[in-house]
């Protein structure tokens, strides 16, 4: 695992905090907050870095702080296809599973908040707000995963092109409404 810096996360402290992605901002409470501070940190990746190989124990969830992390999938016969992307505030890693079942690598330089998955699963116990969020969330994910599947299917080139710039626009405009709701912005 290459590693080029690590840091603790301060919430309310640092621009480039990973606390105020979008799950963080709608549900956090300044205890759940001083409480992520405490079990949390940054690490950075540079590009081309496994963070998590399929097959591994996840032992590490978070925040994309900076950065694009790809999701890819070793198949059966050998093949790696790529499953997604994970652009700056995104969530990363697998909660309550023990063998990662994708691959997560720095598709650019990324910086990581990162918490060790059983201390993410009891903050959850602590902050059930938080929780409901991140649920929420998720299910935002599932929704782009059938974009995703829809964009990859059957289409031509140009049309599968066309479709991952809508995705793109469409995901840009949504952060951008956070931005607007919350008064912060994006992770930097």
């Amino acid at each position: 695992m290459n590693r080029t810096a690590e840091g603790t996360c301060q919430f309310g402290q640092h621009d480039d905090c990973a606390g105020f992605n979008r799950t963080m901002r709608r549900a956090g409470t300044l205890a759940a907050l001083e409480h992520f501070n405490l079990i949390s940190h940054h690490r950075k990746y540079p590009r081309g870095s496994i963070i998590q190989a399929q097959g591994e124990i996840g032992g590490m969830v978070g925040h994309i702080v900076d950065g694009v992390v790809k999701l890819t999938r070793i198949s059966v016969n050998g093949n790696e296809h790529i499953v997604g992307l994970e652009f700056p505030s995104g969530f990363f890693g697998q909660l309550f599973a023990g063998e990662m079942r994708f691959s997560y690598e720095a598709a650019t330089d990324v910086t990581l908040s990162l918490v060790t998955r059983p201390a993410f699963e009891r903050f959850f116990v602590n902050h059930p707000a938080v929780e409901h969020e991140m649920l929420k969330a998720k299910l935002d994910e599932l929704d782009a995963v059938r974009e995703w599947a829809a964009i990859t299917n059957g289409h031509t080139t140009i049309q599968r092109l066309a479709s991952l710039l809508y995705v793109f626009a469409k995901r840009a405009i949504n952060q951008t409404s956070d931005e607007a709701a919350t008064g912060r912005s994006r992770c930097r």
